[in-house]
């Protein structure tokens, strides 16, 4: 309901319930560096597909969401290939750590690169 200034009133807390929690803060990969945490969520997101020539192009990417032991603070890490493949058989609750080893050329070449992670499960 809006009030006379034209403002969304919301209630009070009682009266709402959170149906999806925002994004936790993007975990900042830098060449050498990692996440060690436990995963507690992840989720797919719906974007749009910069690589389409097609405006209207939507992609699925993953969003994996992991409590960091160092700083006990919530991190989101978005997919791409290998944290896909490497997050596959990784259950809420494990221990996981990502690391970014840098960049290496595309498979398909053309002078891209990709980013290269390693995913890894504490035993």
């Amino acid at each position: 309901m809006a009030n006379r200034a034209g403002n969304v009133t919301q209630g009070t807390d009682e009266e709402w319930e959170t149906t999806v929690e925002p994004y936790a803060p993007t975990f900042k990969f830098t060449e050498g560096s990692s996440i060690t945490g436990t995963l507690v969520g992840s989720r797919t997101v719906l974007l749009d597909d910069d690589n389409s020539d097609d405006p209207e192009a939507k992609r699925d990417a993953k969003l994996y969401e992991i409590v960091s032991d160092s700083d006990g603070q919530k991190y989101s890490v978005w997919g791409n290939y290998a944290i896909d493949l490497g997050m596959q058989d990784v259950i809420e609750g494990q221990t996981v750590r990502i690391i970014f080893e840098g960049k290496v050329p595309h498979p398909k070449g053309g002078g891209r690169t990709v980013n290269q992670m390693r995913v890894m499960v504490k035993k």
